[in-house]
């Protein structure tokens, strides 16, 4: 098993555009032609720049590259209720409890924020993520709240964890 060291970025300002463009090749496999655009769009769209709320990345790195991704946000509206997005760990280090990991991490630093609802949207048919989450602590809602204005199609169900 390999050695993983977890980084946790909370302001843009901690992140080079080499992280950047290495986030943007893990997380979209963008090719070189398009990766200037696009962490260009990362740096103005992520942090709450635009959704004027608080933003922070997890990154799980194996010989300084990405092996794993997520993402957590603050809801502008309920300063207590974050949101974590695009989990993804590479598949040659998946079943690795990497996953695992990054989510807790993030956990840990949502508490300092005094956050204690934590929501995350998964498709329905991807039963490994929804075991993970449950094995987390994570339980599925009945009912469907939205984040801010993030759209979700019907194949997507929420779950919910409180810290």
């Amino acid at each position: 098993m390999a050695l993983i060291d977890y980084i946790i970025y909370d302001d843009i300002k901690d992140i080079a555009d080499e992280i950047f463009e290495k986030i943007a090749k893990f997380r979209w496999n963008i090719d070189d032609e398009k990766l200037n655009k696009t962490v260009k769009w990362m740096k103005q769209n992520n942090f709450g720049e635009n959704f004027e709320t608080k933003w922070f990345y997890v990154i799980a790195y194996s010989n300084n590259e990405i092996v794993g991704f997520i993402y957590f946000m603050k809801d502008k509206q309920n300063m207590f209720r974050w949101y974590l997005g695009d989990l993804s760990v590479n598949e040659l280090y998946q079943r690795q409890g990497i996953a695992a990991n990054l989510i807790q991490n993030g956990i840990e630093k949502i508490k300092n924020y005094q956050g204690t609802i934590l929501h995350t949207y998964i498709e329905k048919d991807n039963i490994p993520s929804i075991k993970l989450h449950e094995k987390l602590g994570f339980y599925h809602c009945l009912t469907f709240l939205p984040f801010m204005d993030m759209i979700f199609d019907e194949n997507i169900t929420m779950y919910e964890r409180i810290l």
